[in-house]
């Protein structure tokens, strides 16, 4: 994972004896993921859905043989482009601590996700399904800073980062060149977590 923020702003509020202020920011960000998954576990059919009609197909096979974990089988890759809007904030506590906090609303989010199923090759392409669409999400912070020096300090906080998806497509490619579209009716990312960093100030 590694995303990339470019953000502009200006001052809203300056708090009294220099101890802070509020800015409201606008900017756009780039949030890109990738995952893989190796080596396929056995699934055992039982009768247990015998009854359900899957147009012909079968409830579920078993591999002929095991793929051990060492087998890359499927890579999945998504990316986000948003553009955020929000408040961002820190007040002083004291000459060496403070606390700081941040809002962001993504009014606009356009996703790209794409699938490779690298064991199915005789029968999808590279890759083999492809997600588009249009969503909204929010990002949200809280810390701490301990100031080592006057432009020097160490940040503690948490994250929030969640978009969702509100309108898209899913496709399905097929080695022949052609391809089957579905409305995609679900779609989001959500990461939250401890931060820790150094902020340098000049």
């Amino acid at each position: 994972m590694f995303y990339v923020n470019v953000e502009g702003g200006g001052r809203i509020l300056a708090y009294p004896n220099g101890r802070g202020a509020l800015d409201g920011v606008i900017g756009f960000q780039y949030w890109h993921e990738e995952h893989k998954a190796y080596g396929v576990r056995q699934v055992i059919c039982t009768a247990a859905g015998s009854t359900v009609d899957l147009g012909g197909e079968t409830l579920c096979s078993i591999p002929a043989q095991s793929i051990g974990n060492s087998t890359l089988a499927i890579t999945n890759v998504t990316s986000w482009y948003s553009i955020r809007a929000g408040l961002d904030t820190e007040y002083r506590l004291t000459r060496w601590l403070s606390v700081h906090g941040s809002a962001m609303l993504k009014p606009l989010s356009i996703f790209d996700n794409q699938d490779t199923h690298h064991l199915r090759l005789n029968t999808f392409q590279s890759p083999s399904f492809t997600m588009l669409g249009i969503g909204v999400g929010a990002d949200a912070d809280a810390g701490v800073k301990f100031y080592i020096t006057k432009g020097l300090a160490v940040d503690l906080g948490y994250r929030v980062w969640w978009n969702r998806m509100l309108d898209g497509t899913w496709k399905s490619h097929l080695t022949g060149g052609g391809s089957e579209t579905f409305p995609l009716t679900q779609f989001q990312s959500l990461r939250h977590g401890a931060t820790f960093g150094l902020t340098v100030t000049f």
